[in-house]
């Protein structure tokens, strides 16, 4: 790829990535050229000039070496499992999807800083060996997960790091819309993306946990319309095991305290809801009882806050933030291109840096 068509694709990735049309990028440097322009600059057909160049930058808080970074993935070739909420729009899609592009490659591109290959993911080979058609078979592959990594029925405490030792790399973007994760293999690379702008530590997890089931599972095309619920059979399994759900709440209830549920979930990091839906799935109460459960929830505010309110510990580090920070400190990069590597300011990666 020829330099200026390396310059218009990350011109226009950036645009996306800010959640600008052309009309709007345009505003933001104030009409120094016009939408139509911008576009030929997008499509290689001219090239801005110095002072609109700095223009540009400055719009799209990035640096002129991002805007000539070459590509290392053709990401025509990349299928996201992007799932979504139906609130969110398509240009907000876009700059989505635009943030994990970028995220991936400067991940990418750390490792080669330190000369890291990419694992070889053998726990995909061996839970796809057979296929997965119901959610008892998704939760026998969960078993299997814990096993091959040699975890008992014990709580996972920490889920981020018994995934990144796969060898599965973890993104955390922060992002205001109704988005919970996104997997992705590129160049032997396999990505488990997730949005952390919620609080709630259990719904991270879970979210997680899904998305390494979208990896994971062999799930064939006559069951791809249950392959969410499937995904979530495989991963209340691998945070909450079946066999230590009943030891802990009994074969067959009635009534449940919520002191004995929110025990639970701070041991197993894993919200009341998923264990209420756990409990049914391994029958420990019934359909009905579940449903009652959130009758009783919908008509009781207090109560709401109460089970919603997130109550497991974990660290929210992960191997992208350490990766940043050990190429910052080694002097391979910028505080500034630390920041645009994390998404946040100068000043707040500076105060994080504390040399030993």
């Amino acid at each position: 790829m020829e330099l200026q068509e390396i310059f218009a694709q990350r011109l226009k990735n950036a645009r996306i990535r800010c959640g600008f049309s052309s009309r709007d990028l345009a505003g933001a440097i104030n009409y120094k050229v016009s939408a139509e322009t911008l576009r030929n600059y997008e499509n290689g057909k001219s090239f801005p000039n110095s002072e609109v160049m700095e223009e540009l930058l400055s719009a799209l808080n990035v640096k002129i070496d991002d805007l000539f970074r070459p590509f290392s993935i053709d990401w025509n070739e990349v299928n996201f499992n992007f799932r979504k909420r139906k609130s969110i729009s398509k240009n907000l899609e876009g700059a989505i999807l635009q943030q994990i592009k970028d995220d991936a490659e400067h991940y990418i591109e750390l490792e080669e800083t330190f000369s890291l290959r990419p694992t070889v993911i053998e726990l995909i080979a061996y839970t796809r060996r057979n296929m997965v058609v119901n959610a008892s078979m998704a939760r026998i592959v969960a078993q299997g997960v814990r096993k091959y990594l040699h975890i008992s029925e014990e709580p996972i405490v920490s889920l981020q790091d018994m995934v990144e030792r796969c060898g599965i790399k973890l993104l955390p973007i922060s992002v205001p819309a109704k988005m919970d994760g996104v997997n992705f293999e590129c160049n032997g690379h396999v990505f488990i993306c997730y949005n952390t702008c919620s609080d709630n530590v259990e719904r991270r997890r879970f979210t997680i946990a899904h998305e390494l089931g979208h990896l994971l599972l062999n799930i064939p095309q006559t069951q791809i319309e249950n392959e969410e619920r499937l995904c979530d059979a495989f991963a209340s399994e691998l945070i909450l095991p079946g066999n230590k759900l009943k030891q802990m709440l009994g074969e067959n209830r009635h009534n449940i305290s919520l002191q004995e549920l929110k025990q639970i979930q701070s041991l197993f990091g894993i919200s009341v809801d998923a264990i209420m839906y756990a409990a049914k799935s391994h029958n420990i109460i019934t359909e009905n009882r579940f449903k009652t459960y959130f009758m009783i929830k919908r008509g009781n505010e207090s109560l709401a806050k109460d089970i919603d309110r997130s109550e497991f510990q974990e660290d929210d580090k992960n191997r992208y933030t350490a990766l940043v920070y050990r190429a910052l400190s080694s002097e391979r990069i910028t505080v500034a291109k630390a920041a645009y590597f994390l998404n946040t300011s100068i000043q707040e990666v500076s105060n994080n840096l504390k040399l030993v």
